[in-house]
């Protein structure tokens, strides 16, 4: 075929339209008349001749096949156009020049311009700056360039043609002017929140009720199978506690939302909560959709080659015309590539390839692969369990912000293509990923490129620190369940690939740290998971549930841990170089009838009485234990401890209680008597091989509902009767002790008024406070004046008292 016969072709990529260089022969002109290296192309009767070559400003001519008298106009020459019709092309531009112009086409009154481009030949397209032709005031969101043949019209009465052209680049565009054709649209209907409550039209308009200050619920349906989106052109607030709440939509915590960002919902509702003043405003339009909708295109194809096998691809062809385009590919080598290099060979990971593209009009590319033998590459030193299967599938790709749910046994989770330009600096959205209640999921992300330590979130896993989570790392749910949460900005972008795993058998002994969350099994043994790389930080926990009416004891022959700042208890940080070796076995619980009970062996007790020691041999010398302890009596009773013996030799160790009337206590005094402030007392310890206690407890009956008279460090409160006196617990107080007491009026009473007749405090660091008045709180009290409860009707005394300390306080409700 000659080399003038060798035309350019109309390619559509997604089901848009993409060419930049057409040529038509027009039977008008002869075959002759075409000198070597020039193309024809031409529409309506005509032809145009153009140059292919570097000289093509110099060379190029015309063949009109039917004298048409249409003005013609120069771009960079001419600035506008009054005419019912015409036609503009470049100027001359020399060799390595650039020229940035507009021009302007006017219709008259009552008129629409049609314009259509006969040729469209960008060479820079991917030059800094590139070439560009661009369409304003069209029907279209954003026309650059304009496809070949394609007719647009104008909005108004007006189009301009904005230019950036180098040498080598050329165009050809018509137009006429045609009377506009005037159409009846239905009116979009209105709505008022706090006037109207619902909606089930298809699309509409929502803004505030002028006279309302109130917060109102505004909700939208949509049929059944079908989604709402909506967007605020105006959103004008200006109090911190004003806001219009979005419910049920895929972004999260939406109070205000953003102005032109369209927003989709879950289901087929949504619910708008909105408080304003009434100088604020706002403006919102919704519109029911069957799916996603919009311009551009993003489309994704995936190869699977047959097991044993990989992919090698390249692109010869690749012309994105807009910043915003590409064409990535995922599962190669490198990570990321969003525009493949011309005629470079990329080569998949394993079995499968996928391209995924933001594709505009006039984009083009053209990608071949083959399929070789896979090459053979060291194993990685993690990997994810996978189900053994005969056939490869195509695993399905889902995009935070428009999809917030997954039950698929495996997928890939990514940002919303585009996310950066559609949504500025970013939305917080979250994706559940949920398997089958008796299967857990296994989440790996090979890209995480986060701007922020809170862009990426995996949550409901083993490990602790997932966020965001660590590249190429394995991580096990706790659950049936993985929660993945996102907010990101530009330039953030993450990969994830899951896959969903059975439950460990109920056989199964041996378990593995941050593989495994829980066993139920009588024995077993714990230790480190497999293949972690060198440095690496892992931070995880495991849980052991013994049988009804069982305990646990847990053992570990080996606990190396090679860094300062690695931990080891059922809640693990490790490092690699660390080892641990434990077991466990399931032994029956202490019988209910015992009194006699062992810290850090038993956990609690509900018996009435009993004596609480240490375990004994369980630390070499320099290890400490630390355990807790329990007495639960029932719930009209307290309870009582006395330590008739506390010997910690350590500095560091301590015997301390919980839940008293005491105040902090840290160090069980010997023979104090310590009273719980509920129903029940909890010890607390960190001891050594070389300390002792030996305490005792019993329960004890509440006090009658018509007691009157309270002691400090004793009871806790009183609510049953109207009036009372409260002073110190008796006893010779060989140490300080600090104790609090609450006075609680009645239901049928209005306040509290109470005054001490006596206080003495004789050391600096003792004290007798009063609060909950209505006064600010009292410290000391006035002898014999009277303190009068706030609003609450209840007040505090608390104090702490050494030696000699006395006071007698009276109190009366009214």
């Amino acid at each position: 075929m000659p080399p003038f016969m060798q035309i350019g072709f109309l390619f559509l990529v997604f089901g848009w339209s993409a060419c930049f260089q057409v040529a038509r022969l027009d039977a008008a002109a002869p075959m002759g008349h075409l000198a070597n290296g020039y193309n024809l192309s031409g529409d309506r009767g005509e032809s145009v001749l153009y140059s292919v070559d570097n000289e093509a400003s110099a060379q190029r001519g015309r063949l009109i096949a039917n004298a048409l008298n249409v003005p013609r106009f120069k771009q960079c020459r001419d600035r506008e156009a009054r005419t019912e019709n015409g036609t503009i092309t470049p100027y001359s531009i020399a060799r390595g020049e650039w020229r940035s112009c507009s021009f302007k086409i006017m219709a008259a009154d009552g008129q629409r311009m049609h314009l259509s481009c006969s040729v469209v030949q960008l060479t820079h397209i991917l030059s800094v700056p590139p070439s560009s032709l661009r369409l304003k005031g069209v029907v279209g969101v954003d026309v650059n360039p304009p496809s070949v043949n394609k007719t647009y019209t104008s909005i108004g009465k007006q189009v301009v043609l904005f230019s950036q052209l180098g040498d080598r680049d050329w165009f050809e565009c018509s137009w006429t002017a045609r009377t506009a054709i005037t159409t009846r649209q239905e009116p979009v209907p209105s709505f008022q929140t706090c006037r109207d409550k619902n909606s089930t039209a298809g699309s509409g308009v929502i803004q505030p009720f002028v006279n309302s200050t109130d917060e109102c619920v505004f909700s939208i349906t949509a049929p059944s199978g079908q989604r709402i989106e909506i967007a605020c052109s105006i959103v004008n607030f200006t109090y911190f506690d004003s806001w219009l709440r979005l419910e049920s939509i895929v972004d999260i915590a939406v109070w205000i939302p953003a102005t032109k960002r369209v927003y989709i919902t879950v289901g087929n509702q949504i619910k708008l909560y909105a408080r304003l003043r009434q100088s604020e405003w706002f403006d919102c339009k919704w519109t029911t959709v069957d799916s996603v909708v919009g311009q551009p295109r993003y489309c994704h194809f995936s190869i699977i080659a047959p097991i044993g096998y990989q992919f090698e691809i390249s692109c010869p062809a690749l012309n994105l015309t807009s910043v915003a385009s590409y064409m990535r590919l995922e599962f190669i080598a490198q990570t990321n590539v969003s525009r493949p290099e011309r005629n470079k060979v990329y080569t998949s990971i394993d079995e499968s390839l996928r391209l995924e593209s933001r594709v505009d009009n006039s984009d083009w590319f053209q990608c071949n692969w083959i399929t070789i033998p896979k090459k053979t590459t060291q194993p990685t030193t993690m990997t994810m369990t996978t189900p053994t299967t005969t056939s490869q599938q195509p695993v399905p790709t889902y995009y935070m912000c428009r999809e917030n749910y997954a039950a698929a046994a495996n997928g890939i989770i990514r940002p919303l293509d585009n996310y950066t330009a559609i949504f500025g600096d970013g939305r917080y959205c979250n994706f559940r990923i949920s398997a089958p209640v008796d299967q857990f999921v296994q989440i790996s992300c090979s890209i995480v490129n986060t701007s922020t330590s809170l862009s990426l979130q995996v949550l409901n896993v083993l490990d602790v620190e997932a966020i965001p989570p660590i590249l190429n790392r394995v991580y096990s749910s706790k659950t049936y369940y993985v929660d993945v949460y996102s907010r990101l900005r530009k330039p953030d972008w993450f990969s994830c690939r899951w896959t969903t795993i059975p439950a460990p058998p109920s056989t199964m002994t041996d378990y593995k740290f941050c593989r495994h969350g829980m066993a139920t099994t009588t024995n077993g043994t714990l230790r480190l998971i497999d293949g972690m790389a060198a440095e690496e930080w892992r931070f995880c926990f495991f849980y052991i549930l013994a049988p009804v009416d069982h305990q646990i004891q847990f053992s570990c022959s080996a606990v190396q841990l090679t860094a300062n700042t690695s931990i080891f208890s059922l809640d693990s940080t490790a490092l690699i170089g660390d080892r641990i070796d434990c077991n466990w076995t399931s032994i029956p619980a202490v019988p209910e009838l015992t009194s006699q009970f062992k810290l850090c062996r038993h956990g609690e007790a509900t018996s009435s009485s009993g004596t609480i020691q240490p375990l004994g041999n369980t630390t070499r010398v320099g290890q400490m234990m630390e355990c807790m302890f329990s007495v639960i009596a029932p719930m009209d009773e307290g309870v009582q401890m006395v330590c008739s013996d506390v010997s910690l030799m350590s500095s560091t160790s301590y015997l301390g209680l919980k839940e008293t009337v005491d105040v902090n206590v840290y160090k069980a005094v010997n023979n104090r008597v310590y009273t719980s402030g509920a129903n029940m007392l909890h010890l607390f310890s960190r001891i050594s091989i070389f300390d002792w206690f030996d305490c005792k407890w019993t329960t004890i009956a509440s006090l009658p509902a018509n007691a009157t008279d309270f002691k400090l460090c004793r009871d806790k409160e009183t609510r049953t009767y109207s009036n009372g006196t409260i002073q110190p617990f008796d006893g010779v107080l060989e140490e300080s002790r600090e104790c609090w007491f609450n006075i609680i009026a009645p239901s049928n009473r209005k306040e509290i008024q109470i005054s001490c007749q006596f206080v003495n405090l004789t050391s600096t660091t003792s004290y007798l406070k009063i609060s909950g008045i209505k006064e600010y709180v009292v410290s000391s009290p006035l002898l014999n004046k009277i303190y009068i409860s706030d609003v609450n009707k209840q007040i505090s005394v608390r104090a702490r008292l050494s030696q000699r300390d006395w006071f007698v306080c009276n109190w009366v409700s009214v």
